[in-house]
């Protein structure tokens, strides 16, 4: 016997689509770049992806590569001296291994190299952040750098295990 078919209604049809589009917008996951010392494979070469195989070496040019929200950068143990300050980008989460092992400082001497901050988190308008920066130390080399963080236009921004 066969039993006649009947096609979805309009509404369940968009429902169906709807849940599809959702569970596609959602298998996009968040993704975790790498940063190591030079000793531990790190280089910011070109064709260096920042994985875990192929980490970058310094923190500022893991930011300028790494702008999209829900990513983190993970910092590796060991002393990360930056010529220039880390533009993290709104939603992109700095995560070292403990202020006593991922220490962030400035390749500055004195006088006219004085840095005003080490990572800079500035918006256009006001933006919710929704990041955080944890488990980091930071070293000013003897007030060389007036700010370890400077946060402008950003809320929801999580300081957690910082030692400066």
């Amino acid at each position: 016997m066969n039993t006649p078919q009947t096609k979805p209604s309009q509404p369940l049809r968009f429902a169906l689509l709807a849940t599809l589009f959702l569970l596609l917008g959602f298998s996009a996951r968040a993704a975790t770049y790498y940063v190591q010392t030079a000793a531990n494979g790190g280089s910011d070469a070109a064709g260096r992806t920042g994985s875990i195989t192929q980490p970058w070496l310094t923190v500022a040019y893991a930011a300028s590569q790494v702008t999209t929200a829900g990513n983190t950068i993970s910092i590796g143990q060991g002393t990360f001296a930056e010529s220039t300050y880390i533009n993290l980008a709104a939603g992109v989460s700095l995560s070292g291994q403990g202020y006593n092992k991922t220490i962030i400082t400035t390749t500055a001497t004195s006088g006219l190299n004085t840095v005003e901050y080490l990572v800079k988190m500035h918006s256009a308008s006001i933006v919710s952040g929704n990041q955080n920066i944890s488990y980091i130390r930071f070293d000013g080399k003897n007030k060389i750098v007036r700010q370890a963080i400077e946060i402008n236009r950003r809320s929801d921004v999580t300081i957690n295990s910082i030692l400066v």
